[in-house]
């Protein structure tokens, strides 16, 4: 269902293109607290000031990142000369110490995240979930309301409205999975071996959205 572009109802449509917003928010939130020894835009933000000019200095150095999640190192390539002092500099205010250089290219070794630091950004990504959860929660209450006002003033007749109601648990169900699915990405990107599936979202369930992306037709016997 949330692969169709038009839904028989216009409640669950409208419910639909509101409940979709607060997906591409979360997907963002998710991305941006996954980012643990991530440097990508270190050198943002910074001015080089040289006896020829003034320069950004993400346009004369760039960033390598490890590929690794979380990364274990960064490099960073100097195009011009000049650069050294500032970097240097830069490096030892973010306590970035196990460096080297070899010509114009620093390597710098990132320490592991600590156990704190993991547990710390995997809680938040577990409030950034229940958050989104909680809003299209209130979505689906609120179509019910104008499904149930819709009904009372003829709008709509009882068989409209009862097929009003099945399309929209329906969404909600597989957009509330889909969150959940996306919050399990997000933290084994973070923990790794150590992650594991809660009560509230098993093993089954994530394999069940899998076939659910894929287009396969789920059964609702194949919830549980």
């Amino acid at each position: 269902m949330l692969y169709q572009n038009d839904l028989d109802s216009t409640y669950t449509n409208s419910a639909k293109n509101r409940m979709v917003d607060f997906l591409d928010l979360y997907v963002a939130d998710l991305s941006k607290n996954t980012e643990i020894n991530n440097y990508e835009n270190f050198l943002y933000g910074k001015t080089l000031h040289l006896e020829n000019g003034k320069y950004r200095l993400a346009d004369v150095c760039k960033i390598k990142m490890c590929p690794k999640e979380p990364p274990t190192f960064f490099e960073i390539k100097m195009h011009m000369d000049g650069c050294k002092e500032m970097l240097e500099e830069m490096l030892e205010e973010n306590t970035l110490s196990n460096i080297k250089l070899k010509g114009n290219v620093y390597h710098i070794k990132l320490p592991p995240p600590t156990d704190e630091k993991l547990n710390e950004v995997s809680g938040k990504l577990k409030l950034i979930s229940r958050t989104a959860i909680s809003n299209i929660t209130k979505i689906k209450a609120e179509t019910v309301q104008r499904i149930q006002k819709g009904l009372q003033r003829e709008y709509i007749d009882t068989i409209e409205a009862a097929q009003a109601k099945k399309e929209l648990n329906q969404l909600f169900d597989e957009l509330r999975q889909y969150f959940q699915f996306l919050s399990v990405n997000a933290q084994r990107k973070i923990l790794g071996k150590e992650f594991k599936f809660s009560d509230n979202f098993t093993n089954a369930h994530y394999d069940r959205v899998v076939r659910m992306i894929n287009g396969e037709v789920i059964m609702d016997d194949d919830e549980d």
